[in-house]
């Protein structure tokens, strides 16, 4: 697991919006099982247990479900779909030695998203997938709730004539 989220990071930290395009055909390429050598040299995992990282990932926030964007250019790629992997900084608080992982939607000043299918991740910058609800987590675990219909400009009152 370790090798997987650290090559999702590695990505994730080259974009803004920290969007992913890879498949698991791709990142289990590049994930080297050193505990079973061939020759001398480390063996990859295989793809099903890649697969089950990426699940695991998804169910701990880490990792969103893969979304259809709008097509777009990013570092020379045409993206189409992408994931958005979630920064150390909004699941981990700190601790005297360590960090602690508290999970999603717990790290203050931190915002999520969800498109009320299941599916829930970090938001950067900018909002890159639709959705239904968002919210900012506050102290002690309060969230802040936004909904797209409340988040446009202010209504400007009419004036009477």
């Amino acid at each position: 697991m370790r090798q997987v989220v650290g090559f999702l990071d590695l990505l994730a930290s080259n974009d803004p919006d920290r969007l992913v395009w890879v498949t698991a055909a791709s990142v289990q390429s590049r994930c080297k099982n050193y505990d079973v050598k061939e020759k001398g040299k480390p063996t990859i995992y295989s793809l099903k247990m890649v697969e089950k990282c990426l699940q695991a990932l998804r169910e701990t926030g880490v990792l969103s479900r893969q979304h259809a964007i709008e097509l777009q250019e990013r570092r020379v790629f045409v993206v189409d779909h992408a994931f958005v992997v979630t920064p150390h900084d909004a699941l981990c608080i700190p601790s005297k030695t360590c960090c602690r992982f508290v999970g999603m939607g717990k790290v203050h000043g931190t915002r999520w998203a969800a498109d009320g299918k299941g599916d829930v991740w970090f938001v950067s910058n900018k909002e890159v997938f639709p959705w239904k609800v968002m919210f900012e987590a506050g102290p002690r675990g309060q969230r802040k709730l936004i909904f797209p219909e409340l988040s446009g400009p202010p209504l400007k009152k009419e004036e009477k004539s």
